[in-house]
């Protein structure tokens, strides 16, 4: 009787894979790890269209249709190079379910001075888009945060740098490096 080698190597468990794949595709099973839906960049409000497998964008698609105030304002006055922070708004297909979200804009878009940016919110803005890293989903946290507070607290107004500066000693102290960069030149 002739002994068989077992397997080693990765080569057969990537045609073990192969060969599962279609049939989980066709029972529609492991689709949870795909999410269609729209996504906005909370610096500079770029809408985009895709398709994530496990997290990994496969398909991306602009929507200039839908570019609201902000993303306008920013191209107009800020412009300023960044990495996109990417969140995701309105309903997204995750599998056979569909999890919507209230949000239909970056969040600096709903502090009350993007309906007339003044200095602050221009610092705000550029702080936002010169942070990176650790720093930016801090940033983005607490604005989110301060968005809350304000709905929560049955604001009629929508929240202002001022009150955003005061209760986050992240955002006062970007938009304080910003103020003084400027009053430098």
């Amino acid at each position: 009787m002739k002994r068989t080698r077992p397997r080693t190597g990765k080569w057969p468990w990537i045609a073990g894979c192969l060969s599962v794949a279609p049939i989980l595709a066709a029972l529609g099973l492991g689709s949870e790890y795909i999410d269609r839906g729209t996504w906005n960049c909370e610096v500079c409000g770029l809408r985009k269209q895709r398709t994530e497998v496990c997290g990994v964008p496969c398909w991306r698609e602009t929507h200039p249709t839908h570019s609201a105030g902000y993303e306008r304002w920013w191209k107009e006055h800020i412009q300023i190079e960044h990495e996109h922070s990417w969140t995701p708004v309105g309903c997204h297909r995750r599998g056979t379910t569909i999890s919507c979200s209230m949000r239909v804009a970056p969040v600096l878009a709903t502090f009350e001075e993007a309906v007339a940016p003044d200095g602050a919110f221009r610092a705000a803005a550029i702080a936002l888009a010169q942070s990176s890293g650790a720093e930016r989903s801090t940033l983005i946290e607490e604005l989110f945060e301060a968005r809350f507070r304000s709905s929560s607290e049955g604001q009629e107004r929508a929240t202002n740098i001022a009150a955003l500066r005061a209760c986050s000693p992240a955002w006062d102290r970007v938009i304080a490096a910003d103020e003084a960069d400027a009053a430098g030149r």
